[in-house]
């Protein structure tokens, strides 16, 4: 009886190999590369223009 950590490798040869390409985990998966701190000042950016916006709004209707 073969052992358990032997019986894959003497099967191993009849199966073909396949090589399966995956994007990137990090955020540069796109054209451009961007790191993930200029992704969090842009992002940072956006919500403090938009509180501005709404706090002009709202002192405008004062």
């Amino acid at each position: 009886m073969p052992d358990a950590e032997q019986a894959p490798l003497a099967d191993a040869g009849a199966r073909p190999t396949t090589i399966v390409e995956r994007p990137d985990t990090a955020l540069a998966r796109g054209r451009f590369e961007f790191p993930a701190w200029g992704i969090g000042a842009i992002g940072i950016t956006v919500l403090l223009l938009a509180l501005g916006y709404a706090i002009v709004r709202w002192r405008k209707r004062r």
